[in-house]
């Protein structure tokens, strides 16, 4: 509670916004193990409220990273169907209490180099839909979906309605710029379906000087987006 009241006295004296919120919370949704995933469900619970408070998107959650822990139990269901239906039940209990904070749960898909599950936006968007509450969002990082969705810019156009953040690395998981993707592309779709949320880097340096490397990338991504893209406020949740 300290370090919170802390920080939003910084924000309040820098005028800064946080974005979303990315930490470590122990435990996992699918753990073999029900302490563990009650555990998860504790502090994902409390994240949520700390973003209310903060005023950030949402809390960005990875359901599980690596191998499965769930046992196969088929032909019940196979290992995929069991966690589906586990983290349904999670998140339809996480998405009102995401709701009650003003802010939202956001499932991030990852590559099949990091997971097993949760590889592709249009799996994150079935699990939302089926668990049919308020509160629950999905997002787009660059670099995993280079690897794990067929074509970018339209899986972002089919999920409009589901993307409240993006994450920018280029496909060699370094700065904008160093790679093959196409950011006028994607930047152009974030344009076309009204994009006005937060974009962040989550990617390593291509060079030793970072101060360097971060001001290169700033200037490449303003000069990209200033040519074609008027770009507004994020739309922040009121607390």
């Amino acid at each position: 509670p300290e370090n919170v009241e802390r920080f939003g006295k910084t924000l309040e004296e820098t005028g800064l916004n946080v974005s979303v919120i990315l930490v470590g919370y122990r435990g996992g949704l699918l753990s073999y193990d029900k302490q563990d995933r009650d555990l998860a469900v504790a502090d994902i619970k409390e994240l949520l409220k700390i973003a209310g408070q903060m005023k950030a998107i949402g809390v960005i959650v990875v359901p599980i990273f690596g191998k499965p822990e769930l046992p196969d139990v088929s032909p019940f269901m196979n290992v995929i169907e069991l966690e589906d239906e586990l983290l349904i039940r999670y998140i339809k209990q996480l998405g009102p209490i995401a709701k009650s904070f003003n802010t939202k749960l956001i499932l991030e898909p990852l590559n099949r180099g990091e997971t097993h599950y949760l590889r592709t936006i249009e799996h994150a968007v079935q699990l939302i839909e089926a668990a049919g509450v308020e509160g629950l969002s999905t997002m787009g990082d660059l670099f995993h979906m280079n690897i794990e969705q067929r074509n970018i810019c339209q899986t972002i156009k089919d999920n409009r309605d589901h993307i409240v953040h993006i994450h920018l690395a280029d496909n060699t998981r370094l700065e904008p710029g160093t790679g093959m993707t196409d950011f006028r592309a994607i930047f152009n779709v974030l344009k076309d379906i009204g994009y006005s949320n937060y974009v962040s880097l989550e990617c390593g340096f291509s060079m030793p000087d970072r101060k360097q490397a971060l001001t290169q990338t700033v200037n490449y991504l303003q000069d990209l987006m200033s040519s074609f893209v008027i770009w507004r406020k994020p739309n922040v949740p009121e607390a």
